[in-house]
């Protein structure tokens, strides 16, 4: 009789475990995000030049002022008031997203960086963009059948400061 309960906690044990390890590393957590504005006609307006999947966040003060200088005017309009310690921003260029989300399992396999540039050795994980057409996971950079729009996106989302994308942008 104990050696089938021995046998019977181990199955339990393996089992919260492999159920936390899955839970920790391979889960997509979700994020819960709304749109400022979107800027239409881009190219109308001065002739942005920008790739379809691309995106970045802006997590304080000093990223802002930066994409203030590369896209003035109507991002210091947009964000005029900014609340860093509650909330993040996302522009996308030429996409709406569908979906914003992060897991360990992805910033690993994803994260084309260079080894000395990885984002997992500064404890930072990879934000996943699902646009409305393309899912992360299903599209490769390298696809020229990917098209975007000429419009830039602009989201609030929590305030996360472990997100990253790619080669810390």
């Amino acid at each position: 009789m104990k050696t089938w309960q021995k046998i019977g906690g181990l199955i339990i044990f393996i089992t919260i475990f492999l159920f936390g390890m899955y839970r920790l590393v391979f889960y997509r957590h979700d994020i819960k995000f709304e749109e400022i504005i979107r800027v239409i006609n881009t190219v109308d307006h001065g002739g942005y030049s920008f790739s379809p999947y691309g995106f970045a966040l802006i997590h304080n003060e000093a990223q802002l002022e930066y994409y203030k200088d590369c896209i003035d005017p109507w991002i210091g309009k947009a964000l005029d008031n900014p609340d860093f310690e509650k909330f993040s921003y996302l522009m996308t260029f030429g996409n709406p997203v569908n979906r914003l989300s992060y897991c360990w399992y992805d910033t690993f396999r994803y994260d084309y960086s260079p080894s000395y540039a990885k984002l997992w050795k500064d404890n930072h994980q990879l934000l996943i963009v699902d646009y409305r057409d393309v899912t992360y996971r299903g599209f490769s950079i390298e696809d020229n059948d990917f098209q975007g729009n000429d419009s830039i996106y602009l989201y609030r989302l929590p305030h996360l400061p472990f997100l990253s994308g790619l080669q810390g942008m």
